[in-house]
């Protein structure tokens, strides 16, 4: 599965706080929307300025205002349109900018409904006179806007009109001649003005807003610089911490100054090949004062849940959460929450928040793609393709649709159906990178991982993962090694480690870096409960190493840890056959082979994917050693092999040899 970053992980895995390089410097997708970012991002070091985040989230929270989602049934349903510049190419983005804190401030009114900044990116696309808008997404208002700089820099004159989705009428137009010292109150003068239209009432008065006494420069410094971060592409994002950086010389009190530099400094991470260190310092240090600007500020609290994502995952998802509250009507609030919380192993509460994101913003395809990742894990493949069914009905532009439909494939086990369609969109469409995570991870999954170039595999796969899926375990195991302690916060990492440890004869070696972390039993016992990665849990391997060396109290501990882990998940919202592979391997552990083949059967039955697709091959796997000469395991085996080639025909690929 994919996401932002670390927003992005394999299907099982949860965000981690270890994991190496990525490519820099990737394209910007089309409209500047979201990328989704490599699943793995490098070591970081938690330092002081971080520590110092984790203290002052507390005085965040005890701060904070709740607010309500926008009402439902709501008679008024408006699209804000990307303003549009008349005069110096310089004030595109701000104009852009500019169209999104009107979008805020209008959302913050429960009578109205906004629809999100990709819908409204299509929107402006289409050509004039279209009933798109009301026929397929209940419109009614459409606001547009041109933007002007006077020559000297001096005022900000802006145009903006109402236009009636149904009649394509312009019902109302306003002209604002804003002074440059008052800048900061474009935004909310503007939208005051669209809400009493829109609702009836007296024009409201221009009123200060939270920026009020910002530094103009500052002010659009900040505006450019979180589109650049829209972008997800490195050059977009260094441009984004310089622009901040220099609204933070101009307006050193301005809680969104900072936050914008922590963002961009926590981003700069994955797509960037700047000195991690620094970056990991200066975001939690920006975060931090941020906070203690103005707690109710979204944008701190999003900067606070990336500092702390893989560090502190509680206190992320808290951050995410609380940004939320303050702006409900934001889908891009709403998905990083969700992102958080399935890394966290809460699938249903993630579901509810990418449903969410889909009502605010409906022509958006990442939230699809994640939902298609949710209900695979929750076994509902009818809600998934009913999901997918609503955006084709949408129409949007083919190739999302098109990739929306690959990953729909992939999550319901038509994988080999999902290959060429992924394949096909990374030539016609490069810039939807998720094209090629859709096509690693089904040719993962097939066991084709050999056949992806290396350049290719590096924009998403953890390089002991594409070891383990070109069949060398024994290097898998070294690479993940390399990862260090932090390893074991990492589900997939540590699953990798123990799969290739236990599969090259490595036993001692496993228990040696398992015990470099845990000097004591109950130090892993009580470490945060663990979510599973490629359908296994990694304590799995600990207790087969530990049964291996003689330690059956321990292995026993363990194996308990494991399922208090996996009931917790299963609470949350996780289905039986994603579960099937840890169970069935406590079951053999335990000299219980009857139970352990039966629930690899049930598995396989209910989902054949979790039981079958690599890059583990069932069969190679030591955890079921012991089952290998029972005729009924064997069995499961065949099907597999049937299931895994029939998907490889159609993908073009030849029969399994390898297996």
């Amino acid at each position: 599965g994919h996401g932002t970053p670390r927003e992005s992980q394999s299907r099982a895995r949860p965000p981690a706080a270890t994991r190496p390089d990525v490519p820099p410097r990737r394209p910007a997708a089309a409209g500047g929307f979201a990328w989704p970012p490599s699943r793995f991002v490098r070591s970081r070091a938690f330092g002081l300025a971080a520590a110092a985040v984790l203290l002052i989230a507390a005085l965040g929270a005890a701060l904070l205002l709740r607010t309500h989602a926008p009402a439902a049934g709501t008679d008024q349903v408006v699209a804000v349109l990307p303003f549009d510049v008349a005069g110096t190419p310089a004030d595109g983005l701000f104009a852009i900018g500019l169209a999104e804190r009107v979008v805020d401030s209008l959302a913050a009114d429960s009578r109205l409904k906004v629809m999100g900044r990709a819908t409204a990116l299509k929107l402006a696309s289409m050509p004039a006179g279209s009933s798109y808008a009301w026929q397929k997404l209940g419109i009614t208002r459409l606001l547009s806007a041109t933007v002007r700089s006077a020559s000297d820099r001096s005022r900000l004159e802006l145009r903006a009109r109402l236009i009636d989705s149904r009649s394509g009428a312009t019902v109302w137009t306003r002209d604002f001649d804003i002074p440059e010292s008052r800048l900061t109150s474009a935004a909310s003068q503007l939208s005051g003005e669209v809400t009493a239209e829109l609702l009836g009432g007296p024009r409201p008065p221009v009123v200060a807003t939270v920026d009020a006494g910002i530094d103009p420069q500052a002010y659009r410094r900040v505006v450019m610089a979180r589109q650049h971060i829209h972008s997800r592409e490195g050059n977009r994002l260094i441009e984004a911490w310089a622009l901040a950086g220099q609204a933070v010389a101009l307006a050193p009190n301005w809680a969104e100054a900072h936050a914008t530099r922590s963002i961009a400094s926590s981003l700069m991470q994955n797509y960037t090949d700047m000195p991690v260190e620094p970056l990991v310092a200066e975001a939690g240090a920006a975060a931090a004062r941020a906070i203690a600007l103005d707690p109710k500020l979204p944008a701190a609290q999003e900067a606070l849940s990336f500092v702390l994502e893989g560090v502190a995952p509680d206190k992320a998802i808290a951050a995410a959460s609380r940004a939320v509250l303050l702006q409900p009507g934001s889908a891009d609030a709403r998905r990083r929450l969700a992102w958080l919380l399935r890394g966290d192993g809460q699938v249903r509460p993630a579901i509810a928040e990418l449903e969410a994101a889909v009502n605010i913003d409906p022509l958006w395809y990442l939230p699809y793609i994640d939902l298609g990742i949710s209900f695979a894990q929750t076994n509902e493949p009818g809600r998934l393709i009913a999901w997918q069914t609503h955006f084709a009905e949408l129409s949007p532009p083919a190739e999302e649709r098109d990739l929306v439909l690959a990953n729909t494939l992939f999550d319901t086990g038509r994988t080999g159906e999902a290959i060429p369609i992924a394949a096909r969109l990374m030539r016609t469409a490069p810039e939807l990178t998720y094209a090629a995570l859709t096509w690693i991870d089904s040719l993962t999954a097939l066991f084709a991982g050999s056949s992806i170039p290396a350049d290719v595999q590096a924009l998403n796969t953890l390089p002991a993962i594409a070891a383990l899926a070109s069949g060398d375990p024994g290097r898998a195991g070294d690479l993940a090694a390399r990862e260090g302690p932090g390893l074991w916060d990492d589900p997939e990492a540590a699953v990798v480690l123990g799969h290739a440890m236990l599969a090259s004869n490595r036993t001692d070696r496993l228990l040696q870096l398992y015990r470099a972390r845990f000097s004591q039993p109950e130090a892993y016992l009580k470490a945060r409960p663990s979510t599973l990665a490629l359908n296994r849990h990694p304590g799995i391997y600990i207790a087969a190493a530990l049964e291996a060396t003689g330690d059956t109290a321990g292995a026993a501990r363990i194996r308990g840890k494991v399922m208090a882990d996996i009931a917790r998940l299963q609470e949350f919202g996780l289905a039986v056959p994603q579960a099937s592979l840890t169970v069935a391997a406590i079951a053999a552990m335990a000299g219980q082979p009857v139970q352990a083949i039966e629930r690899l059967e049930a598995g396989m039955a209910a989902q054949w994917p979790a039981i079958c697709h690599g890059p583990i091959w069932l069969g190679a796997d030591p955890l079921f050693s012991s089952l290998r000469d029972d005729r009924r395991f064997q069995a499961i085996l065949d099907r597999c092999r049937q299931r895994l080639d029939g998907q490889r025909k159609v993908a073009g690929l030849g029969a399994l040899v390898r297996l």
